[in-house]
């Protein structure tokens, strides 16, 4: 997708003029992270059981912002155009009809003809603050006229870096903008009266986990509205994700060619099939939108050095995606794209294609929208993972009187996955672990951040002083972390491996050491399985080794100190060989692991990779059953 950094002088107005007139709209800045907590918590609490009530649909990225000489007086998204030898200098392939203007009533009408005979319903289109909001609101109006639907794609956070305007600010003032003019067009697509809206993963970046429950309550405050949001690459492969339960609709890839562009084609497809695993199990466990993304080809190469190339191969890549589409059968399949020309994702027809793949994708919509809905025959079938209601109110029980806190800067997937609980945590910052010595009044502490950590608030270390005085107070410490190793990095980016300076024994394992992931499973271990009181038969504990999270950072016993070790689950290779622990408690009677200071507390520590698969929930579970005799 080509980014564009044009920002005309309308909405500049309009944006400036809102923040004169709203003196009470706080900055980002403003907010504290307790209180962006705060919201989002309230924002799942509201609306974490919604479901929504969703036909099928076939949906195509459509882009808007093509200009011609001949119509518009001027060039855009064309460069170097030669007619006669049927070439574009920023185009991979030349289309059928020529080059065009996305301002042109004809041209879009045709468009639209041709997506409609193609079977898609939807369109989303590209949308760049007011760039091309001529050709925004024809094509909203042919969409119209066609019987189809259309949303916008949320590309970049308008004026974030071109104005003196914070993130919430910005992308407030851009919902409030999308909500005036374009939400009660007829063609905007709605669920449950909501209107849809993409986020482009440039905007993921931009803005954080926790700040978009912000942005949507401000919006409704200011509309009446809540937006159903589609987050792009919010569940990606192999970091710890977060679902969006309660603030996102939905999650989607916008295109993955960079992921698989070296790969063989079965390796491709096999890759885009866990990716659309991956965002139907989110959307099954938390009643949301399921949405599929398929490409027929990809080559930016005409506008990017060196680019990516991923093959059409004979339209034989975009058949078996439609194929892992049918097999997954989510509630929508994206379509990348009708005319992104730059990339060479379009389906639009072109010279080097005809008419090849809107026959194809009439063929396979229609095959999709025959498959049956989203119903229990489509769930996640229960195994042992799956926690029962009972097992929850069992645990809620358990941890009525204790005062849980949990560190994390943003929210990820370990969060959600805490929350899921149904347990009550306290959100503690760096800086009120710190200035507010608030680990004293708390029995139990998750940290959920990734390799990075705030080590130091005022004074070198003081956040590493807090945590001890934690433990030295009988306080439990659970690294329940994001990503491979706890502790691992400090905010200015130095290496400490600090965790087991905190009273961890965290091993970063050596290449000779590592098993082969295939035939490698976890198993739960005979102290687990007995002291938790689950009574849990150990042979549906086998969990085989991820093989797409190959950071292996195992626990082991310490070689020194006065403690009790308690392996819980701990990693064989297929000849029976330890290779160390994923799950490891230590009770601490003196003196922390690497360091000389007093510390009774106690420590358990979750390799990253389990807690970023299916099993994750079922695992924190089972080990917060297991450690409450001990805080």
């Amino acid at each position: 997708m080509q980014q564009s950094k044009k920002y005309l002088t309308f909405l500049i107005a309009v944006m400036l003029i809102a923040l004169l007139l709203s003196p009470n709209t706080a900055a980002a800045e403003d907010y504290s992270s307790s209180e962006l907590w705060d919201t989002t918590i309230d924002m799942i609490a509201e609306y974490g059981d919604r479901t929504y009530e969703e036909d099928k649909r076939v949906m195509t990225f459509y882009y808007p912002w093509y200009k011609t000489m001949s119509y518009s007086h001027t060039w855009e998204h064309w460069e170097d155009v030669d007619e006669e030898a049927q070439e574009i200098g920023d185009s991979t392939h030349f289309p059928e009809i020529g080059v065009y203007d996305s301002n042109d009533p004809d041209l879009v009408a045709r468009h639209m003809e041709e997506i409609k005979e193609a079977g898609i319903d939807t369109l989303i289109i590209s949308w760049w603050g007011d760039e091309h909001t001529d050709a925004v609101d024809l094509t909203f109006d042919k969409a119209e006229k066609y019987g189809l639907e259309a949303t916008l794609y949320y590309e970049d956070v308008f004026g974030m870096d071109s104005f003196d305007l914070n993130d919430i600010d910005a992308a407030v003032e851009d919902f409030v903008y999308i909500h005036d003019r374009y939400v009660d067009h007829p063609a905007y697509l709605k669920l449950d009266g909501d209107p849809v809206l993409f986020i482009y993963s440039r905007v993921m970046n931009q803005l954080d986990r926790m700040e978009w429950a912000q942005i949507l309550a401000e919006v409704k405050e200011r509309t009446g509205t809540r937006f159903a949001l589609q987050a792009d690459r919010m569940a990606g492969l192999q970091e710890a994700r977060w679902d969006g339960n309660g603030v996102f609709a939905g999650s989607h890839f916008y295109n993955q060619a960079g992921e698989i562009e070296d790969e063989t084609l079965a390796d491709k497809i096999a890759h885009l099939r866990d990716s659309f695993a991956i965002i139907q199990e989110g959307a099954l466990n938390n009643q949301g939108i399921s949405a599929a993304t398929v490409i027929p080809g990809y080559d930016d190469t005409c506008i990017r050095d060196p680019g990516i190339q991923v093959s059409r191969k004979d339209s034989e890549f975009y058949r078996q995606q439609w194929e892992e589409v049918f097999a997954v059968n989510p509630d929508w399949v994206l379509i990348t794209s009708w005319n992104e020309w730059h990339e060479g994702t379009e389906i639009e027809p072109s010279i080097e294609y005809g008419d090849e793949y809107l026959e194809i994708t009439a063929e396979k919509a229609e095959t999709f929208r025959n498959l049956p809905p989203k119903s229990e025959a489509t769930a996640v079938s229960p195994g042992e993972h799956e926690i029962t209601d009972a097992e929850l109110e069992s645990l809620e029980d358990k941890y009525q009187d204790k005062n849980l806190g949990l560190l994390a800067t943003d929210f990820n997937n370990v969060v959600n996955l805490l929350l899921s609980l149904n347990l009550d945590f306290d959100y503690l910052s760096y800086e009120e672990l710190v200035t507010e010595d608030l680990g004293a009044d708390y029995d139990l502490i998750f940290y959920a951040d990734g390799e990075e950590y705030q080590q130091t608030v005022s004074s070198e270390g003081d956040v590493d002083e807090a945590l001890i005085d934690f433990l030295s107070a009988e306080g439990t410490l659970v690294a329940a972390p994001a990503g491979p190793t706890p502790f691992y990095r400090n905010q200015e980016g130095e290496s400490l491996h600090n965790a087991n300076n905190l009273g961890f024994s965290i091993h970063l394992g050596e290449t000779d050491e590592f098993p082969e992931p295939e035939g490698a499973s976890f198993s739960y271990e005979e102290d687990f399985s007995e002291l938790s009181g689950l009574e849990k038969d150990l042979e549906e504990k086998d969990y085989s080794f991820p093989a797409e999270t190959p950071r292996w950072r195992f626990s082991q016993e310490p070689e020194e100190g006065n403690y009790s070790y308690h392996s819980l689950i701990a990693l064989y290779d297929e000849d029976g060989e330890y290779h160390g622990d994923a799950v490891a408690f230590i009770d601490h009677q003196e003196g922390l692991l690497s360091s000389s200071d007093f510390a009774p507390g106690n420590t358990l520590s979750i390799w990253f990779g389990l807690l970023n698969s299916y099993k994750g929930r079922r695992i924190l579970h089972d080990s917060l059953h297991y450690i409450h005799p001990y805080l």
